[in-house]
C-alpha cells in the first residue's frame, strides 16, 4: 500500500500537497482537506488558497508537480498522461513542452489536429505531418463547417491580391472574420486555393 506524501505549497505556509493532489489546510484549529473546484471552461481543478490576507487560485495540478519534481521548465506546461484533467496525482502528472503535450492529446483522441494548435512556429513539414489530410478529416470546403467554398476563396485572394480593400472589408463582405482573411492572406489557410 502506497503512503500518500506531503510537501509545503511554496509562499503559502498554511498549505501541504500531497503527491495524490490533495490539499491540506493548517489555517484553523482542525486541519482539513480542501475540496478543489472544477473550472468547467478548460476542465481543470483549481483551489484558493489565503495568506495574510491575500487569495489566489491555483491548479492543482501544477501545485503537484512544483512540489514533487521542481519549476515549470521554460517553455513546458503540465500533461495528464491519461488525458483526465481532474485526476492530479504525481504519477499522471509530467512536464513537457507545448508540442509534446498537443501530441498527446491528439494521439490520445483527446483532441483533433489543427493549424491553429501547432502555431506558426513549427515547420511546413509538421504542420503537413498534422494537418486534416493526414488525419483522414476534410478541409477547406469539404469540411462541413467551412463558412468559404473554393470560389469565394478564390475571389477573397483576388481582392488581397489588387490591394483596394483592407482586410476587415473583404471580412465584412463575405461575412467571416478579418483574422481568417488574414489567415488567407499568410497562407495559413484555404492555402490549395490557387489565384
Amino acid at each position: 500500500m502506497k503512503v500518500e506524501r506531503w510537501e509545503p505549497i511554496k509562499n503559502f505556509s498554511k498549505y501541504l500537497i500531497s503527491d495524490l493532489g490533495r490539499v491540506l489546510s493548517l489555517s484553523r484549529k482542525r486541519y482539513r482537506i480542501l475540496k478543489p473546484t472544477l473550472f468547467k471552461r478548460c476542465g481543470y481543478m483549481y483551489v484558493t488558497l489565503y495568506e495574510d490576507g491575500n487569495h489566489q487560485k491555483f491548479r492543482v495540478h501544477k501545485l503537484v508537480l512544483e512540489a514533487f519534481v521542481g519549476p515549470c521548465p521554460e517553455g513546458h506546461e503540465c500533461n495528464h498522461k491519461n488525458g483526465n484533467k481532474t485526476q492530479n496525482c504525481l504519477d499522471n502528472l509530467q512536464w513537457v513542452t507545448h508540442m509534446e503535450n498537443v501530441q498527446h492529446a491528439i494521439e490520445a483522441g483527446l483532441s483533433k489536429p489543427s493549424y491553429g494548435m501547432l502555431g506558426k512556429q513549427h515547420s511546413e513539414s509538421t504542420r503537413k505531418k498534422m494537418s486534416y489530410a493526414h488525419k483522414g478529416m476534410n478541409a477547406g470546403e469539404d469540411n462541413t463547417q467551412a463558412k468559404l467554398d473554393n470560389i469565394k476563396v478564390k475571389r477573397i485572394k483576388e481582392l488581397l491580391k489588387e490591394g483596394m480593400l483592407s482586410h476587415g472589408q473583404i471580412a465584412q463582405f463575405f461575412s467571416v472574420s478579418r483574422s481568417l482573411v488574414s489567415m488567407i492572406s499568410e497562407g495559413r489557410r484555404w492555402s490549395h486555393v490557387n489565384v
